[in-house]
């Protein structure tokens, strides 16, 4: 029996696209020496986006803010509404 393929990413495109943006984030805090917390927080919420198993285009659609909120690590974040906004 053949080993099932192996995903590298995350099969939704719209999701890498925003944890890039939370992932730029984060380093452009990080070059300003902002507050490290803040920093790892942007990292784990990319990290979160681009973990998830389903579209976080179709979550908004479906949930509205308040389902992008229960994505773990992200929570009330602007700039994930920021860049939710622009697709």
């Amino acid at each position: 029996m053949a080993e099932p393929i192996k995903q590298i990413g995350s099969a939704f495109p719209v999701n890498e696209f925003v944890a890039a943006r939370l992932r730029e984030a984060a380093d452009l805090l990080a070059a300003q020496q902002d507050n490290p917390f803040r920093v790892a927080a942007y990292r784990q919420a990319s990290d979160s986006v681009a973990s998830l198993d389903h579209s976080v285009e179709e979550l908004l659609r479906q949930g509205g803010v308040e389902a992008l909120d229960q994505i773990p690590h992200v929570g009330p974040c602007p700039m994930m509404m920021r860049t939710m906004s622009t697709l």
